[in-house]
């Protein structure tokens, strides 16, 4: 089975456990990033017991695992991507004179306890699969940064980060890993954002539609003061529309905005 892909790195921070099957509870899931690489390892225990001479029992069990995640960049854009990684490291995030951000980072802060994954396209005998994976428990850590001057060519300089994989201990024989395969990309998509609680994505038909329309008007045909106020909201629904995620509510808001712009354009008569 040949790896062809790797989609949609996603997390969501562990609240809390079920009482009655100890699985955890997720909130607030996210996306990360746009993938670049995921290398998973998984160390087993190999604890031999030998009897009359020859192995009679082995303890094959989880000891350990790692999970490194390589991205183009933290988020969809500069802001969201601190954002992002507060969320993984536990850091803080406050905006600064000038319209930027900072994230701040200390010693007394705690990376969170994260359920993850992402999935993988193969092909198999000459079909196209989509392989899911979500880690129930992980814990990441700050990366190291090196960063290099331009030389004649550009070389591109990504991110990684590296984390721990846990066992969700009392949870069905201690659980740490769930994979699931799916002959849709949108069937895997859709598994992985029901396990880090990420509501479903938005139709963007309507939104999509509006924009389009906005687009193809003459702004010499409408006053300054109702053009100026509809680009805005033009320019906020154009960059949102580039995210690879959107939920409904967030696209309707968007519409709401564009078409309350929209309506109140006034021509050059009303000068």
């Amino acid at each position: 089975m040949a790896k062809i892909g790797l989609k949609c790195p996603v997390a969501a921070q562990i609240t809390g456990y079920d009482s009655t099957t100890g699985a955890p509870t997720y909130e607030n899931g996210f996306i990360i990033g746009k993938a670049v690489l995921a290398e998973k390892t998984i160390e087993s225990n190999s604890n031999p017991l030998y009897g009359d001479d020859s192995i009679a029992e082995n303890d094959s069990s989880f000891a350990s695992g790692t999970i490194k995640l390589g991205v183009t960049d933290f988020g969809n854009d500069y802001a969201d991507g601190l954002q992002v990684q507060a969320k993984i490291l536990g850091n803080v995030v406050t905006s600064v004179t000038g319209g930027g951000y900072s994230i701040r980072r200390a010693s007394g802060q705690s990376a969170p306890y994260l359920g993850f994954g992402f999935y993988k396209t193969k092909m198999h005998n000459g079909q196209r699969i989509y392989e899911a994976t979500w880690l129930y428990k992980t814990q990441f850590k700050t990366p190291s940064d090196t960063t290099n001057t331009k030389g004649q060519s550009i070389e591109w300089q990504t991110p990684e980060i590296e984390g721990t994989v846990m066992v969700v201990e009392g949870f069905d024989s201690d659980t740490y890993e769930d994979t699931a395969v799916f002959t849709t990309e949108g069937a895997a998509k859709s598994w992985l954002f029901a396990k880090a609680k990420i509501m479903p994505e938005a139709d963007r038909t309507q939104l999509n539609s509006k924009i389009t329309e906005i687009n193809e008007l003459d702004p010499e045909n409408y006053t300054s003061v109702s053009w100026a106020f509809l680009c805005l909201k033009l320019t906020e629904a154009q960059a949102a529309s580039q995210k690879s995620y959107m939920s409904q509510t967030e696209a309707n808001a968007l519409y709401a905005g564009l078409q309350t712009a929209y309506v109140a354009l006034k021509g050059r008569s009303a000068e």
